[in-house]
C-alpha cells in the first residue's frame, strides 16, 4: 500500500490573528474557537480545500462566504470548505 505523505501544521501568531478576526466578526462563535483555528491554519498554509462534516460552523454557505470575505480583506486566498461527499469520486 502506498503511503500518503503527511505534514503536521502548527498554529502560528499569524494564524491566531486570523482566528481573532473570525471570532471578532462573529463568523465562528467564540466557544467553537477550534473550528476557527482549523480554518485559519489551513488558510495560512495555503491549503486549497478543507473537507469536514461540520456543517454548522464550517461547510455552511453563509459562513464560507464570510470566512472568504475576511480572507480576501486581509490579503489571504480563499479556501474551499466542503463535505467529504463533495470530494469522493465514484466510478
Amino acid at each position: 500500500m502506498n503511503e500518503i505523505p503527511t505534514e503536521i501544521l502548527y498554529e502560528t501568531d499569524t494564524c491566531a490573528e486570523l482566528v481573532s478576526e473570525y471570532l471578532k466578526k462573529r463568523i465562528i462563535p467564540r466557544r467553537y474557537r477550534d473550528d476557527a483555528r482549523h480554518i485559519a491554519i489551513a488558510v495560512i498554509n495555503d491549503i486549497d480545500v478543507i473537507a469536514t462534516w461540520n456543517c454548522r460552523h464550517m461547510a455552511n454557505i453563509r459562513r464560507k462566504r464570510m470566512i472568504n470575505a475576511v480572507n480576501m480583506m486581509l490579503g489571504y486566498r480563499q479556501v474551499e470548505i466542503v463535505t467529504p461527499l463533495e470530494v469522493v469520486g465514484y466510478d
